[in-house]
């Protein structure tokens, strides 16, 4: 079974085992594998979704006046709109091109490291000579900061035009749910494939992947940062990665072999 550090999944702290790996030298550029067809599917899904959801509820509450057939026909249209709804929100994460700037903010890492966007088990994996990464991006106009009492992430928007457009695109959801369903999913997937005796050792970080967005969450349990600063990040946790260079390759290996 795969171990989980530096956040908490199940209420379990990861056990910590430093080791400094020695990967090959190399002036070849980080490698990327991105599932392209799946992205533009679900993002043109995602859109129809988000685009006939108001439709039907606005068709359906005026059908909803005309007497008792249609109230019924009326009811069926708005559940119908509210599923459209949840489709909408559940396939966002595929129309804000968080696979394009999390490989522009990494490209200067060397070709020892593979980005893997919907080409494994988690959403967004990195693996390399820092280790194996779950990262979990957010699209956030404004700052992304973390309340402790609520030990929940949430959005502050000082500048008037943050308030004003910030929830066209939404709210953030919750990154550490998404970052246990994406943990759950590599769990298992390595309980089938990985068949050394060291247990892979995954770490997670929740990542701001735009521009005008900004982070104030050092008192997060999970790393969070913005995507300008993730590279250093995983550079100074090169020095105490927890697994071999050969186990870090075996595991890129599994999942390109996958692809």
């Amino acid at each position: 079974m795969p171990e989980f550090g530096d956040f908490v999944i199940d209420e379990a702290q990861a056990r910590l085992n430093g080791c400094r790996p020695a990967f090959p030298a190399t002036i070849a550029r980080m490698k990327t594998y991105t599932n392209d067809a799946l992205i533009k599917r679900n993002r043109r899904v995602g859109m129809i979704s988000a685009f006939l959801a108001p439709v039907l509820m606005f068709v359906g509450a005026q059908i909803s006046l005309s007497g008792r057939v249609g109230q019924l026909v009326s009811v069926g249209l708005i559940l119908f709109a509210f599923v459209l709804f949840l489709v909408g929100i559940a396939l966002r994460r595929y129309g804000q091109g968080a696979e394009v700037r999390l490989a522009e903010g990494l490209r200067k890492l060397d070709g020892n490291y593979a980005l893997f966007n919907f080409t494994s088990p988690a959403a967004h994996l990195l693996a390399g000579p820092a280790g194996i990464w779950i990262l979990v991006p957010r699209y956030v106009r404004g700052t992304l900061a973390y309340d402790e009492r609520r030990r929940r992430w949430r959005v502050r928007r000082n500048r008037l035009a943050d308030r004003l457009l910030g929830p066209l695109f939404g709210g953030i959801g919750r990154p550490d749910y998404d970052l246990a369903a994406d943990a759950d999913a590599l769990d298992r997937y390595l309980q089938k494939h990985w068949n050394r005796e060291a247990q892979p050792h995954v770490d997670a970080a929740i990542v701001v992947v735009n521009e005008d967005g900004s982070v104030d969450a050092e008192n997060a349990h999970i790393p969070t940062l913005h995507v300008s600063k993730l590279r250093a990040y995983l550079r100074d946790h090169e020095k105490g990665a927890r697994m071999s260079p050969q186990e870090i390759r075996h595991f890129i290996s599994l999942l390109v072999d996958s692809t």
